[in-house]
């Protein structure tokens, strides 16, 4: 019920700060040319599309059909005007679009069971997504068996914070105003 406006949400409810927030993740990933990312949780895909670089596949995961029905047309025009480009200029390729990033692959899955080989990626992220997993146990030993030895899982999640009054602060904030607004 919440696809259409999630994006809204999330740029409202952080100050616009998740879109740094990501762009920040993204480049601190280690992704050497050939590299396959999982964007687990994708949502929208706003984390998928701040990944893409030159040589890099990208496979974006959700168990939600809305949130990915939204994510599809987001690659796709991406990919053509070369927004989000994370700063990569690279020439049309085969595989890219007018900018030469290939679309990230959509794909319906459920993060307590991913349909993906073991050690099949080089790296994996999941935005603001952990907190939406039945079971998060699960959930973080299907991210570790698909993802290579020594690769790399970025996260992105809110922490309650544990300095008061800030702390006091948040909880009221993520209890009572949230809900409403959401």
């Amino acid at each position: 019920r919440v696809a259409r406006r999630y994006d809204l949400l999330n740029h409202l409810l952080s100050a616009s700060l998740d879109r740094v927030w990501r762009r920040k993740l993204a480049q601190a990933l280690v992704l050497p040319p050939g590299s396959r990312v999982l964007d687990l949780c994708c949502g929208t895909g706003d984390q998928a599309l701040a990944l893409r670089r030159p040589g890099i596949e990208i496979v974006a995961a959700d168990f939600c059909l809305p949130m990915l029905a939204l994510a599809a047309p987001k690659f796709q025009a991406a990919s053509r005007s070369g927004a989000w480009a994370s700063g990569a200029t690279g020439a049309s390729g085969a595989s890219g679009g007018r900018n030469g990033l290939p679309e990230p692959a959509v794909l319906n899955a459920d993060a307590l069971h991913l349909p993906f080989p073991d050690a099949s990626f080089h790296a994996a992220t999941v935005s603001f997504g952990l907190r939406n997993v039945a079971d998060l146990d699960r959930a973080l030993a299907e991210l570790a068996r698909i993802l290579r030895p020594g690769c790399e899982l970025g996260v992105l999640e809110f922490t309650v914070p544990s300095w008061q009054p800030l702390r006091g602060l948040y909880l009221f904030y993520f209890q009572h105003l949230l809900p409403k607004v959401g």
